[in-house]
C-alpha cells in the first residue's frame, strides 16, 4: 500500500469522488473499475486498481464513493 488508508477515505475521496448512498456493496462494485480490495479498514473496503485507491465503501452505512 503506498497511499494514506485514512487520508484517501476521510479528506481525498469526498473532495475529489461522487457519493454513491443506499446500494449493495455488490451494485456498488459494477459501478467501479478495480483489480484489488485492501480489507485493513474492515467494514470499509477500499478498491484499488493497478496499486492506486479508486473508490471505498463501507458495508455498516451501506455508501461509497468513487473518484
Amino acid at each position: 500500500m503506498k497511499y494514506n488508508l485514512n487520508k484517501f477515505v476521510n479528506v481525498t475521496s469526498k473532495k475529489t469522488g461522487r457519493a454513491i448512498l443506499s446500494v449493495s456493496q455488490d451494485e456498488f462494485e459494477k459501478s467501479v473499475k478495480f483489480d484489488a480490495v485492501n480489507e485493513e479498514a474492515f467494514p470499509v473496503y477500499v478498491y484499488e486498481q493497478n496499486g492506486r485507491p479508486v473508490a471505498w465503501y463501507d458495508e455498516e452505512f451501506e455508501l461509497g464513493y468513487v473518484v
